[in-house]
């Protein structure tokens, strides 16, 4: 219990430090931002063109911070500065094409059919017609002429030697060479 009544007065105690901490706490229109001694000199050997531009040290008024915050801002935005700008030495620099002479032409590239993913496996005859074994990744297929494979390819011809594949999506012939058989 004698625990119990000491750490209640401890909490007491914090209780009325902090409320005459508050008391004499300093008036909140003072200027919340001053600048040293050391930036009021930068500012002011940098030759402002206009010194209430400078933001004041020191003054209680407060009435002042406001205008002289908008009479900095106004000065960037009339000057085309920016806090954000890119500096003048890192500016790209545009180089205008002469004149009568157009930029250079840049010509389409037609779209072309990704690499046969098939590998021939092997060969047979169905019915009289010739099927192949093709095996793309981990699937096999087994295709015969005029049957889609894979669902982008359709088996246009089977030649002793070769494979022809058309590629779908952009209707274009691709041949798949085939080994030699002894």
């Amino acid at each position: 219990m004698k625990l119990f009544l000491s750490v209640r007065k401890a909490w007491w105690l914090i209780f009325v430090v902090t409320l005459v901490a508050a008391w004499f706490a300093p008036d909140s229109t003072v200027d919340a931002v001053k600048l040293s001694d050391h930036a009021l000199r930068l500012s002011r050997d940098k030759a402002a063109t206009n010194p209430t531009e400078l933001i004041a040290v020191g003054r209680g008024d407060g009435n002042n911070s406001a205008h002289e915050l908008l009479q900095i801002q106004t000065r960037f935005i009339n000057n085309g500065d920016s806090v954000f700008a890119v500096p003048t030495w890192i500016r790209p620099k545009i180089a205008e094409a002469p004149s009568g002479q157009a930029g250079p032409q840049l010509t389409p590239v037609a779209p072309s059919a990704p690499p046969l993913p098939f590998r021939f496996m092997g060969r047979y005859m169905e019915d009289g017609r010739p099927a192949v074994f093709l095996l793309q990744a981990d699937q096999t297929w087994v295709a015969q002429e005029g049957e889609m494979v894979s669902g982008s390819y359709k088996v246009e011809r089977i030649d002793s030697n070769s494979i022809h594949l058309r590629f779908l999506p952009l209707n274009v012939v691709q041949v798949l060479e085939l080994p030699a058989t002894p």
